[in-house]
């Protein structure tokens, strides 16, 4: 894999001056989908954020969408523009993201993401409390402009079957969200967390895409380290246009079942995955068989494919192991 800069032009300081400033670096991954990126990019710069840069990846877009992201990045100061020779997924094009950075903080926005005024320093300011390991903000859906319908609102569960649950997700927000707390996981539309830290955990797992916030939540709670819900720092999400726009429907299947796997398998002692593994395949399996009978083959399908997936993935994966059962819900 080869990772190529673009140069930039800084029209108001100099490198090394905006380069001391920078205290937070936002790795925002582009894959096809430039005309929501810039927007997403826009939204930063007009939401009053100072001491930061954006590592801007893209993860081999065609040529035509790159071309308008080069031709955008040049422009924008606070932008470090890196192609990759080929996609690596969320997971590989956020890592090497991530080692580029000169910030103390990480963030890792979506490309289809819309933020608020004051979002970044909202979402640093609890890293002055013990032991906070992530920190997230509250999230809208954003449907041809902004809702007030709650995507995230620091209530995401792990349950026993293998589900990510979140039973505020579609409501609408009756001020009810608006307390702090710790949660248990966070949403990989955006997050922040200590450059150090991360790097510490390894950054994130093998998965290429999907799973992967599951995963570092896991870890960091294994770390005892805190996830800090931050209602004060807004975001609003479009959701999945990568899915969308690169036609990722049957990919993602199978790649959501692997990765699930792989979560738990990456988390747990040995002796507690085997005992979790027939509720995951059991609920897999019934899921399955509730669907009309043409989706249900292609269901079960996927779950075949991607359990094969683990399975192949599992002889090589590391296992950082520390999860405990408790971190699940039923």
């Amino acid at each position: 894999m080869v990772c190529q800069e673009r140069k930039l032009v800084e029209p108001h300081l100099d490198k090394a001056h905006w380069l001391a400033m920078v205290k937070a670096s936002i790795v925002i991954l582009n894959w096809n989908t430039a005309d929501d990126t810039m927007e997403c990019i826009d939204s930063i710069i007009a939401s009053g954020c100072r001491n930061y840069e954006i590592i801007l990846v893209d993860s081999n877009s065609r040529a035509d969408d790159f071309g308008k992201m080069e031709a955008y990045s040049s422009q924008k100061r606070m932008i470090r523009l890196f192609r990759l020779e080929k996609n690596e997924g969320f997971s590989g094009g956020a890592n090497i993201g991530a080692g580029k950075a000169r910030g103390e903080y990480l963030v890792f926005l979506n490309s289809d993401t819309i933020v608020a005024k004051g979002f970044l320093e909202s979402l640093l300011r609890p890293f002055s409390g013990k032991d906070v390991g992530a920190t997230c903000p509250k999230i809208y859906f954003y449907d041809k402009g902004k809702t007030d319908r709650i995507y995230h609102d620091g209530g995401n569960n792990l349950t026993y079957f293998g589900l990510v649950r979140n039973s505020s997700m579609g409501l609408k927000d009756d001020g009810s969200y608006d307390k702090e707390k710790d949660e248990r996981m966070f949403s990989g539309t955006c997050f922040a967390t200590p450059l150090t830290l991360f790097n510490g955990l390894g950054g994130f797992g093998p998965f290429f895409a999907f799973w992967e916030e599951a995963d570092l939540s896991w870890r960091l709670h294994s770390k005892k380290k805190r996830i800090v819900y931050v209602p004060g720092s807004v975001v609003y999400h479009k959701c999945s246009l990568s899915v969308k726009a690169n036609n990722m429907g049957s990919l993602e299947n199978v790649l959501s079942v692997r990765n699930k796997y792989l979560t738990y398998y990456r988390n747990l002692r040995t002796a507690d995955f085997v005992a979790v593994l027939p509720l995951l395949l059991l609920y897999d399996v019934m899921r399955a068989a509730k669907l009309a009978p043409r989706t249900h083959m292609k269901s079960i399908k996927n779950l075949a494919v991607g359990f094969k997936g683990f399975i192949k993935m599992s002889r090589r994966a590391a296992r950082p192991g520390g999860g405990r059962l408790s971190f699940m819900v039923w």
